[in-house]
């Protein structure tokens, strides 16, 4: 990815990243059970921890449905709701800016509304499963410091670094649920998410390199008509494209 702007909106998922940086270990240990008239401490006994890394106390009514499902992956996975739904929060970002009549990027704007959407089930997937498994998920405010991105390839460099950080976190998750023996979660992994990123990293590779053949080396300076046209001509390829696929 080149350096400069684009970084500056990935770096928006990497504080995220740095704001729930504490270890499983750190945020899950056991803390001395409050005593009489202290039940009102924010981290109790068995206490779990939200997106921050703080405790929140434990549910007698999650833990009738625990089963084999440790405190610290209880923590990656909120972790991982939280960069989930980090990247749809970015991506609805991207598809409003594309969709101003004055950037008017129609098939760029749809594909970041989709791939929001996108990001957002994933976030509702692993709640819900978080859920299931006799978890407890507190969610965090999220926020993006930009609205500008200039143009198509920016975006599109920045949603792919979103996309290879996201996938890196999962198979994070995914061997810390290996080691633990966790094979539910391991399984609903591989099969509903990792597929996908896989996918996801490969077209949006395919979207730079088609965009960075007309580019110039310094992105923010364009203004050429070669990558004005080429522009042009992607993103009505791509509404074309994803239009086809809406209908099947």
């Amino acid at each position: 990815m080149k350096t400069g702007l684009p970084l500056l909106l990935v770096l928006v998922v990497l504080v995220a990243a740095v704001r729930t940086s504490v270890s499983a270990d750190q945020c899950c240990e056991e803390v001395t059970p409050p005593r009489a008239g202290q039940e009102d401490l924010e981290c109790g006994f068995k206490a779990e921890c939200n997106m921050q890394g703080n405790c929140c106390p434990d549910k007698e009514n999650v833990a009738m449905v625990r089963q084999s499902y440790t405190c610290d992956v209880n923590c990656l996975l909120i972790k991982q709701i939280h960069h989930e739904m980090s990247a749809s929060f970015l991506y609805q970002a991207y598809a409003s800016y594309f969709q101003r009549a004055d950037v008017s990027l129609p098939g760029i704007q749809k594909f970041f509304a989709q791939a929001s959407h996108e990001e957002r089930g994933h976030a509702d997937y692993l709640i819900d499963y978080v859920n299931k498994r006799g978890g407890h998920v507190q969610l965090d405010q999220l926020e993006v410091d930009r609205a500008d991105w200039m143009e198509g390839l920016m975006a599109l460099e920045d949603a792919l670094a979103v996309e290879r950080f996201v996938n890196r976190k999962l198979l994070d998750l995914h061997k810390r649920a290996d080691d633990l023996g966790d094979a539910h979660l391991a399984h609903i992994l591989e099969h509903d998410f990792l597929q996908e990123q896989v996918k996801a990293i490969y077209d949006l590779g395919q979207y730079v390199t088609r965009l960075r053949k007309f580019a110039p080396k310094n992105i923010r300076n364009v203004r050429t008509s070669s990558y004005r046209l080429a522009e042009y001509m992607f993103d009505q390829n791509l509404l074309k494209s994803l239009d086809k696929q809406g209908s099947t």
